[in-house]
């Protein structure tokens, strides 16, 4: 049988040291895309926009024409998103932004203008794609 101790800790009750890794495990899927989320937050341009009834064509379209301008494009769940953004304080107001079917734009462009010129030229040929808000540097 096992026996499971409790320690007080400044008045806090504490369950053995398995018990509590368990409780702090993070779902690994959650974990991981959680991690992609912190790589685009870290980039210099990053951008929110709502693209909404986008087909898979439409959606190579736009990610190969925003390659060309070094940005990149991911669909990343609200969710986890925000789970993301909890490290990166500076960018904690684009939380606010996403709602609804959300596609992140980010670049390491040292000039925000050449990535928002590439978005532009996007948005004019996919006009169910909007740029919400975003944050640089």
């Amino acid at each position: 049988h096992t026996h499971t101790h409790t320690h007080t800790h400044h008045g806090r009750s504490r369950g053995t040291s398995a018990a509590r890794n368990m409780a702090a495990r993070v779902n690994p899927t959650k974990a991981r895309l959680a991690d992609v989320g912190r790589t685009i937050f870290q980039s210099k341009v990053v951008l929110i926009t709502n693209l909404t009834s986008t087909n898979t064509g439409s959606t190579i379209r736009i990610r190969s024409q925003l390659a060309k301008e070094d940005v990149g494009l991911k669909f990343v769940k609200n969710s986890i998103a925000n789970i993301a953004l909890k490290d990166f304080p500076k960018r904690k107001v684009l939380g606010n932004l996403l709602r609804g079917h959300n596609a992140i734009i980010y670049s390491d462009h040292d000039s925000p203008v050449a990535a928002f010129k590439a978005v532009q030229a996007v948005e004019k040929e996919f006009p169910n794609m909007m740029v919400l808000g975003g944050a640089y540097g």
